[in-house]
């Protein structure tokens, strides 16, 4: 069983901390975006890392 954060939903396949459960393997995460952010399109997870 993956070591998944049940806290952190996920459904970006190619990155390194995805889990097939649809969750992050890591604790935290780091979440940003533009500065005139009016909804979750220009928010992203500047924790992402590609998968090798």
């Amino acid at each position: 069983m993956s070591n998944i954060n049940g806290s952190i939903k996920c459904t970006i396949s190619n990155c390194k901390h995805f889990d097939k459960s649809n969750y992050c393997k890591l604790n935290t995460i780091s979440v940003g975006g533009d500065c005139s952010c009016t909804d979750c399109k220009g928010t992203e997870c500047r924790s992402f890392q590609i998968n090798n």
